[in-house]
């Protein structure tokens, strides 16, 4: 007895009272709306960007100054990680002596250069682009401002985000089904450099639309799991879950829509995630449950011919371009496979130092071969995963092979049976579910170099952090 009282005291002592709760859960809600009205895009050249890093530096420098050590030891890992990021991309805008940056990998036409211009003594950071790098200093700035406060949170405090974030998803949805309606050129397009002819809701591009979207899914089957009890057995339940197909099926057929290929597969993925929340409330009550079979048929009958209405509006508003791109490619994405050779081979070259963060753009023109020059330019790899290798190389892989690592220990965390609390269980499996979309959007794309699906990510991080925690002490968080 005296030791469950001892845990229960350190688990409310170390995790169920963060402190600043309430300044923490606001402030935060307001950074996720700045970021997803601000920063729907991946180009450094947006006006918009300036106001969201400078109210996300001053955020996190107040985040910083409230974090407890409670709050850091309950969530070393992430914090950690997120600061060696910060630091290395620091470290590839330090100047180095000449002797240092010549001796790095594949320096010489810069070398040949500083020859002629007769500037060889002069001092050069790690980075060969150092506007990208520094560019890329200041983005990371935005999720971590989220990490830092998401940290202070209770678990129902995290939870109430979800809720925000399917507004927002519901947000971008809606004003898609506009941009369809409207015309290329119309002020429902926030960005200049756009996909002016497909639905991209709030974003430039539509594979992070699509990412998005794609997201949103298990954030609605957390959504029902988590009222599944209230709505058991009456009118209003039935209504809320018919209401909640429909809206599934309204998400699920705007991602096709958007005419991403990437983001096609990620949906599909994600509306497969959906049965790991059915799985554990399985394995809670150790028998399933007998549906109203009529009823549910009824339902997903509605969320069908919803989704083939959406699909024909698609068709008669002209813009099955959309559609078009799903069966069709284009000479953008033929030259992403045909550079890949050029790309492994500049990773190659590059490490172990890497060429420094954002600069693939500008490294990418020294080794362009003649017979890939197009009109069609390389902004990205539109693969993450090699480009931050090419990027940042072996710190990089460090640093990802660790998260790697703890997400598969999370995993386990998540799939077995221990005393937590359903709604800490839940959340930390859709922050799985939401780093695993993510990343297999990663691999075809660069979502996390988004700012707000980069906040996003900080977000699900941290739901997982939670779970973990909960798991290792071994007794459930309070809620208030």
């Amino acid at each position: 007895m005296l030791n469950a009282y001892r845990g229960c005291c350190l688990s409310r002592s170390t995790i169920s009272q963060p402190n600043n709760d309430k300044f923490a859960r606001y402030t935060l809600a307001l950074l996720l709306i700045l970021a997803f009205s601000c920063g729907g895009t991946a180009r450094d050249d947006v006006a918009s960007l300036v106001v969201l890093r400078a109210v996300s530096l001053v955020v996190l420098f107040i985040g910083l100054f409230r974090l407890s050590a409670m709050d850091y030891r309950s969530n070393r890992f992430l914090l950690l990680s997120g600061g060696s990021i910060f630091l290395l991309i620091v470290c590839q805008l330090m100047p180095l002596p000449p002797i240092l940056w010549q001796a790095l990998p594949d320096r010489v036409l810069v070398r040949q250069i500083d020859e002629v211009i007769e500037a060889e003594r002069v001092w050069r950071p790690m980075t060969m682009a150092s506007a990208a790098t520094y560019n890329g200093l200041w983005s990371v700035v935005p999720p971590l401002a989220c990490l830092v406060l998401a940290v202070q949170l209770r678990v129902s405090a995290l939870a109430s985000f979800v809720y925000l974030l399917f507004a927002i998803g519901l947000l971008t949805t809606t004003w898609a089904l506009l941009q369809m309606a409207g015309e290329p050129g119309s002020a429902l397009y926030l960005y200049d450099v756009t996909n002016r002819h497909l639905p991209v809701g709030i974003f430039a591009n539509r594979n992070h639309q699509a990412a998005f979207l794609a997201c949103v899914i298990p954030m609605l089957a957390y959504i029902v799991e988590q009222h599944r009890s209230q709505w058991a057995g009456n009118a209003s339940g039935f209504l809320s879950r018919f209401a909640a197909i429909i809206l599934g099926a309204f998400i699920a057929t705007s991602i096709l829509v958007t005419g991403s290929r990437a983001g096609l597969l990620v949906g599909l993925f994600s509306i497969a995630s959906v049965f790991l929340f059915k799985q554990g409330r399985i394995e809670r009550s150790g028998r399933r449950t007998s549906p109203n079979v009529a009823k549910q048929r009824a339902v997903l009958a509605f969320g069908l011919v919803g989704s083939i209405a959406i699909l024909s509006f698609a068709v008669y508003a002209g813009r099955d371009m959309a559609l078009q791109r799903l069966v069709h490619t284009d000479e953008s994405t033929e030259l992403r496979a045909r550079i890949m050779p050029t790309v492994m081979g500049m990773v190659e070259n590059y490490l172990p130092w890497g060429t420094g963060q954002g600069s693939f753009e500008s490294v990418y023109l020294i080794h362009e071969p003649d017979g890939l020059l197009s009109p069609v330019y390389m902004n990205h790899v539109h693969n993450d995963w090699i480009e931050i290798v090419l990027e940042g190389g072996l710190p990089v892989v460090v640093i990802a092979s660790s998260c790697l690592l703890w997400l598969m220990h999370a995993v386990t965390v998540a799939s077995s049976k221990g005393r937590e609390d359903p709604c800490s269980r839940n959340l930390g499996r859709l922050g799985l579910i939401l780093i695993l979309l993510l990343g297999l959007a990663s691999v075809t794309d660069y979502p996390l170099r988004v700012p707000a699906l980069a906040c996003l990510a900080s977000l699900a991080f941290v739901w997982i952090s939670k779970m973990k925690a909960e798991a290792r002490i071994g007794l459930p968080i309070a809620h208030p």
